[in-house]
């Protein structure tokens, strides 16, 4: 990062500096936001728990039956065989990752938790399964998919953003890369 950094704004041999030499204001032509960003996982735990629980069908279940749904009605046989499962690897903090020990100059990894789900037999049943799920805890306020663009200078407040849930579960929500 302070490579990144040193080599875009800092001494002579940086971009800036380039450009300025040019003749030019650097500001004018290039900018750098982040080299990090976050966004905001749109789905509040609590709200899939209180919607799972009105559907009789949980958020794995509906995404299994989307699964099979995308195969389409006259899917082969060979291939619902195949897919007669669905594994999705739970996202938690501490999850699965790959870490290297330089004391050790080895590679490990973590594993996560897995869940198992069965792909619905029929194509109708798959449907069925998904429209129960969405008509089930219809949320009262519109929650954006992605808040990432509140990363960026001109673009308002991030506390402007309305969420369903608690507070913890919307720190939770939060994820972050480099960019």
């Amino acid at each position: 990062m302070l490579s990144s950094y040193l080599s875009i704004s800092r001494g002579p041999d940086s971009i800036f500096e380039t450009i300025k030499r040019e003749g030019f204001n650097p500001d004018d032509y290039i900018r750098f936001y982040h080299l990090r960003s976050y966004d905001r996982i749109a789905n509040d735990p609590d709200y899939l728990e209180r919607k799972a629980k009105e559907a009789g069908i949980d958020y794995d279940t509906a995404a299994a039956a989307l699964g099979r749904v995308a195969l389409g009605p006259d899917a082969y046989k060979k291939e619902l065989e195949l897919n007669k499962e669905v594994h999705f690897t739970l996202a938690k903090a501490g999850g699965e990752a790959e870490t290297f020990d330089t004391d050790k100059e080895q590679k490990t990894r973590k594993s996560a938790d897995e869940v198992v789900i069965q792909m619905p037999d029929g194509y109708d049943e798959a449907w069925e399964q998904i429209h129960k799920f969405e008509k089930a805890a219809k949320r009262d306020i519109e929650i954006k998919d992605s808040v990432a663009h509140h990363a960026m200078k001109w673009a308002g407040s991030l506390l402007d953003e309305p969420w369903g849930g608690s507070e913890d579960s919307e720190r939770s929500a939060y994820v972050q890369e480099e960019l």
